[in-house]
């Protein structure tokens, strides 16, 4: 179960990194991992609590929000949401580019960026782990598999990667951000896992899921020092990315809001690709 009160119900990589969710991942030693010299000395024992099955700490094989603390906590990404409201920034790759077509996604590295072993990461690092997602076929594969096919991924250069997709994409909480945000009473004006915005329609569409008992607003951390930090306060919290949630402002009405106006904006802007001409 989530914070929102919605209910829901070890193979090791075979290289030093893993990408999920469309962002590499890294051993973060400044997120509570040992340090380099530590983590070369080896030993030791981490202890870990989860109210759910913990049984894997490969971020391609997990995508239920049980898992996701240990994900966030030791792995870092090409982007990374930070700050309330959120905004998604830089982090291992310093700069993206979207081609005309929405097509072609270029992803330049920050150099420098070292493993725990030492070793740099490259281009080649990113290409390997998307690959090992669509193979493994776990995890997040389900919303890659769509859009990334096996062999598309190229590394140009050490420090360039490039995701060619086979036709553009979008979510409707992108296109119909706007209309979103206005709907929203609470601080977070952007989805996310247990936020307002996704409970509200849950409540509209499947009542008997959510129990209201117990939804808990999740708040981000108010120390400065912590903005972008995914912390657990207790058993009962579930949210991705350290997911700024205020599910206690959810309703059904605004639910029905919610999706007339993601619906309506969908509608709006397939007329208006249809008035477009075909590309000759």
């Amino acid at each position: 179960m989530n914070n929102s009160g919605i209910s829901t119900a070890p193979q090791a990589p075979g290289r030093r990194t893993l990408l999920k969710a469309g962002a590499v991942g890294v051993a973060a030693g400044a997120i509570g991992l040992p340090r380099t010299a530590d983590a070369q000395r080896g030993g030791g024992r981490m202890v870990y609590a989860n109210g759910s099955p913990y049984d894997t700490l490969d971020p391609h094989k997990t995508f239920d929000v049980g898992r996701v603390a240990g994900r966030i906590n030791m792995y870092d990404s090409l982007l990374r949401w930070l700050d309330n409201p959120p905004k998604l920034n830089p982090w291992l790759a310093e700069s993206f580019t979207v081609s005309d077509d929405g097509q072609r996604y270029t992803f330049k590295l920050r150099p420098g960026v070292k493993f725990h072993d030492g070793a740099e990461l490259t281009s080649a690092d990113v290409v390997y782990s998307m690959e090992r997602i669509l193979a493994l076929k776990q995890g997040a594969y389900g919303l890659f598999a769509p859009l990334v096919e096996p062999g598309s991924t190229k590394a140009p250069d050490k420090l360039t990667v490039e995701f060619k997709l086979p036709f553009a994409t979008g979510t409707y909480w992108d296109i119909a951000a706007k209309e979103l945000a206005d709907l929203a009473e609470g601080p977070r004006k952007t989805m996310g896992h247990a936020c307002e915005f996704e409970t509200s329609m849950v409540l509209a569409l499947r009542p008997e899921l959510v129990r209201r008992e117990e939804i808990r607003d999740d708040p981000p951390p108010s120390e400065p020092a912590l903005r972008g930090l995914y912390i657990c306060e207790d058993m009962h919290q579930r949210t991705d990315h350290g997911a700024v949630g205020y599910p206690e402002r959810a309703s059904a009405e605004k639910g029905r809001a919610c999706l007339k106006a993601a619906i309506d904006r969908t509608g709006e802007v397939v007329q208006a690709l249809l008035q477009r001409p075909l590309p000759q």
